[in-house]
């Protein structure tokens, strides 16, 4: 590890040499870095999101070299060195995990976060002085981050004081409130900058919802925008077919019926041959790192599991004419008279939009009854005890369903994938 470190920051030093380095290198400048650092960041988190490790792997070594990249910089300029930022964020972690570094006793992950928000704010109202401004709760909100995510955080420091909604429902009133004055704004044709200023109102007041309703409002548009690109994807294919173009009211129907096909949701049972979209279902599955599909297919195709024994069932999920999800039931090996949930996997785009709710429910009336386990992937431990699904610590499977259960529970976690 420190020999790999070593290079990178040997690499590092040769790129920015006066005389030999690489000019692009050589030119650059924090402010310039700045935007490939945050970008770096970004694909660190899609990476995540895709549940690609070797792009992890990957981003992680990008967004590090971004690290190198600005200590070196400041080591040019005599302020600090790589060596320095390690000991900076050493001393910091010991500092603010006393329970694990030192004497202090902290009992839940609740009262760390406590802990830590009090060790933060503490050095704030320690830097302030030294910096000769006056403390606010506001010190330490990074000018950087997303406006919208910026925004929740302001909100939520500003609250800390008391200076807030007392609930979401709070929150509508204010956002009508904007709403009218950017509509009395644009009737009277003011100036661009004060329609900008009352769109920014606005969208800080759709923020201040997303928080009191415990929700990212960075990850809610982000989910909206990507709702709305598979939409139009869609909208522009059958567009093209039937050859519509510039035809904005039709283009809106035809929009109205994607809308309707999405959210019609029809589940088939799956007989002679796999769904023809399967071979994209399985690749979106591996890719986030599930390898159930791979499983089915290997066992499908070498007929080791057909799902065509009683009580045994392989059902598709279709939202409109798009695969988006699979659920199968077989029977325990290690339970007698018990069957299994198996190969259940839902797209990550379907999520939270009841097919995983759909599949289950109907795997569970094919079992008539009897006594079923699951194999819980992490994330979707809640998905399955809303079903009445009990945790149990047991070899092959993580969740048990006893016979004679009441009915299906409600759908209240987003993990689809078994």
């Amino acid at each position: 590890m420190s020999r790999s470190l070593d290079r990178l920051l040997a690499i590092m030093e040769q790129l920015r040499d006066p005389a030999h380095g690489c000019p692009w290198d050589r030119q650059q400048n924090f402010a310039t870095i700045a935007p490939y650092t945050i970008e770096e960041a970004y694909e660190v988190a899609d990476a995540i999101e895709r549940g690609d490790h070797a792009a992890l792997k990957d981003e992680l070594g990008d967004l590090l070299f971004q690290v190198v990249f600005h200590a070196q910089m400041a080591q040019e300029a005599g302020m600090f060195g790589f060596d320095d930022v390690a000991a900076a964020i050493v001393d910091k972690m010991l500092r603010r995990h006393p329970h694990v570094f030192g004497g202090a006793e902290i009992s839940s992950a609740v009262a760390q976060s406590v802990a830590w928000e009090e060790h933060k704010a503490a050095e704030r109202r320690a830097r302030a002085p030294a910096q000769g401004v006056p403390q606010s709760v506001l010190d330490g909100v990074a000018l950087a981050l997303p406006a919208l995510l910026r925004a929740a955080k302001i909100g939520a420091r500003a609250a800390r004081i008391g200076f807030d909604w007392p609930d979401a429902r709070a929150v509508f009133d204010k956002i009508a409130e904007e709403t009218a004055e950017l509509r009395a704004e644009i009737e009277c044709d003011a100036a661009p900058e004060r329609i900008e200023d009352e769109i920014g109102d606005l969208l800080f007041a759709a923020a201040q919802l997303a928080r009191k309703l415990d929700l990212d409002p960075e990850a809610a548009l982000r989910r909206a925008t990507g709702k709305f690109e598979r939409r139009f994807r869609r909208l522009e294919s059958v567009a093209a077919e039937r050859g519509i173009a510039g035809d904005l009211d039709a283009l809106e129907e035809l929009w109205r019926e994607t809308k309707r096909q999405e959210r019609s949701l029809r589940l088939e049972r799956v007989g002679e041959a796999l769904p023809a979209e399967f071979e994209a279902l399985r690749a979106e599955a591996r890719a986030e790192g599930y390898r159930m599909l791979d499983r089915l297919a290997a066992d499908w195709h070498s007929g080791e599991l057909r799902f065509d024994r009683e009580s045994e069932a392989l059902f598709a999920a279709f939202a409109g004419d798009v695969l988006a999800g699979v659920g199968g039931l077989t029977r325990e090996a290690a339970m007698p008279n018990a069957l299994r949930m198996r190969r259940f996997y839902v797209r990550k785009a379907f999520r939270r939009s009841g097919v995983g709710r759909a599949l289950a429910t109907r795997l569970m009336a094919t079992a008539n009854g009897r006594a079923m386990t699951v194999n819980a992937a992490a994330g979707s431990e809640q998905f399955w005890e809303a079903f009445d699904f009990a945790a149990v610590e047991c070899d092959g499977y993580t969740h048990l369903l006893p016979a004679a259960r009441p009915g299906p529970g409600t759908d209240r976690a987003g993990g689809d994938a078994a």
